[in-house]
């Protein structure tokens, strides 16, 4: 377990928690399952399984008190450990079912919920996780590099997203990170549409966005390509400006900026030229083991950012009903400034 780390001990120290989130649970163990509650219980690690993972459990999970759920141990272990140390049990609420809520309230009256975030927690990359995180980076920059080539007038946006799979079938440790996006014309101005059977015509803007996930570890990048040669006066400015606002808020990142700034320079580059409303989303967002994570890049956050962390930048402008223009790089975070892990061409391509 990582228990030691920094981020955790700040998290946890003198509470209870119950950890309900897998992706929080793989990162405290490293033990990949789709039962196992995890508890900090004064100080003392708790694990409850089924079993399936039961024998799996104690021979992999030093350190931590595995319990079979055949046994009952939340009623006869986990709540009276709970209850003697007097403090509530801090919970993430996003994954809670309210199923499990009404349970615990009927047949627990004394035990007492917190609601508690704990999507800090991983914010911070450790030395491992920035490496898994640069690989997966590296494929995905390996594929759109041979993805390019497929990209003619004719295609439709489904047989683009199919190319894509058929490229990820060479990288056979690595899967989508999510539900590759490709949209064109259009159809660029939504900015997650679903591919469709929309056919590619000269002259298009395509917005591509997809990652990939190696060990469990993400990737996410977009870029926006001109299908011919003839680019349209406005589709020209729109893309410049996408591609100046990201360069600039690169540009400025490094440990100790406040997130909020990153969001507010971004739009207003946007609002001086006119196209604020037009930018419908957040900046950016945390990626790991979640392709979205900690910290949300908005104007909203009250975050610093730090080094270790990883962030995905997408700044975009979509016109209605015309097209759209999305840009997106993973930056590290580093002591003294920012690394740009993704390698493929941002610029315009023809």
């Amino acid at each position: 377990m990582k228990i030691n780390e920094p981020e955790l001990k700040k998290l946890i120290n003198n509470k209870n928690v119950w950890f309900k989130n897998p992706d929080d649970v793989y990162y405290l163990t490293s033990f990949k399952s789709t039962n196992l509650n995890l508890f900090y219980i004064n100080k003392n690690w708790y694990a409850v399984t089924d079993d399936r993972y039961y024998e799996q459990a104690k021979n992999k999970l030093k350190g931590i008190n595995i319990f079979n759920a055949n046994l009952l141990p939340f009623k006869n272990i986990i709540i009276p450990e709970i209850l003697k140390t007097g403090i509530k049990l801090s919970v993430d609420d996003e994954f809670l079912t309210l199923k499990e809520f009404d349970y615990l309230r009927k047949n627990y009256p004394l035990l007492k919920l917190k609601s508690e975030s704990l999507i800090y927690m991983r914010m911070i990359k450790n030395k491992e996780e920035i490496e898994l995180v640069k690989k997966a980076v590296f494929v995905t920059d390996q594929i759109y590099k041979k993805f390019l080539k497929y990209v003619k007038v004719g295609k439709t946006e489904k047989d683009l997203k199919q190319r894509l799979h058929k490229l990820l079938i060479e990288y056979r440790d690595c899967e989508f990170a999510f539900d590759p996006i490709i949209a064109a014309g259009k159809n660029s101005s939504n900015p997650h549409i679903e591919p469709t059977n929309y056919t590619i015509k000269k002259g298009d803007l395509i917005t591509i966005d997809f990652g990939v996930s190696y060990n469990g570890y993400k990737s996410d990048m977009t870029r926006t390509i001109l299908v011919g040669n003839n680019i349209a006066k406005m589709q020209k400015r729109i893309f410049e400006l996408v591609k100046y606002a990201l360069d600039k808020v690169i540009e400025i990142m490094k440990p100790g900026i406040e997130i909020k700034e990153l969001d507010h320079l971004v739009r207003k580059i946007f609002q001086d030229e006119g196209y604020d409303k037009y930018f419908i989303h957040a900046l950016g967002h945390g990626i790991g083991l979640n392709i979205h994570e900690a910290p949300v890049i908005s104007g909203y956050s009250n975050l610093i950012l730090k080094e270790g962390m990883i962030i995905a930048i997408e700044p975009g402008i979509y016109l209605p009903n015309e097209f759209g223009v999305r840009l997106e790089q993973d930056i590290l975070i580093t002591k003294n400034g920012h690394q740009i892990l993704n390698h493929s061409p941002i610029d315009l391509k023809i």
